[in-house]
């Protein structure tokens, strides 16, 4: 710190020609900060180091290696969901920065784990599609792209209307369109 104080001197001397600093800067930098402070500015416990040493390779993979907490010298690909979940309550209670970090971790490992089951409420069909837009069997393409506009225009979600009405107006014009 009074590096950088001694620096912003030289920067203003340089810039005025005068050597009388403002001295309310220096206070600024050079004030001692209470534990709250310093806790509020690192978002861990004070003099604590990082509880993750964590990155992200050349192909946007998260890993990393825990060095504190109930998972301490572990590989994070070699703990069990029950682990991370341990591991995350730990993080959230003491080191909120490796906190955020983890939980990227965790939706990146998990998320792929999870296969997703087909949605009820898509639109499967053509005849489905027709419904969703009120138009018959013998609709053109012409009165699909008209019928999909003006339904949007009353349902869409910058409009008020539902993402989900819109997600089924936009599978049913997906379905229609050929």
């Amino acid at each position: 710190m009074a590096v950088l104080a001694a620096l912003m001197v030289l920067f203003t001397y340089v810039q005025t020609g005068r050597l009388t600093p403002d001295i309310g800067f220096l206070w600024v930098a050079l004030r001692p900060r209470s534990s709250a402070e310093r806790r509020q500015t690192q978002g861990r416990e004070p003099n604590l180091p990082a509880s993750l040493d964590i990155w992200a390779d050349s192909s946007g993979r998260i890993q990393g290696h825990v060095l504190r907490g109930p998972c301490k010298g572990r590989w994070l690909d070699d703990l069990s969901r029950e682990d991370c979940e341990a591991q995350g309550a730990y993080l959230r209670d003491r080191d909120r920065p490796s906190a955020v970090k983890f939980d990227q971790y965790m939706r990146q490992r998990y998320s792929q784990e999870q296969s997703r089951p087909r949605r009820a409420h898509a639109v499967t069909t053509r005849a489905e599609a027709l419904a969703e837009l009120g138009l018959g069997e013998e609709a053109t393409q012409r009165e699909i792209h008209l019928a999909y506009r003006q339904a949007m225009r009353t349902h869409h979600p910058d409009r008020g209307g539902s993402h989900f009405k819109a997600a089924r107006l936009n599978a049913a014009k997906a379905i229609l369109e050929v």
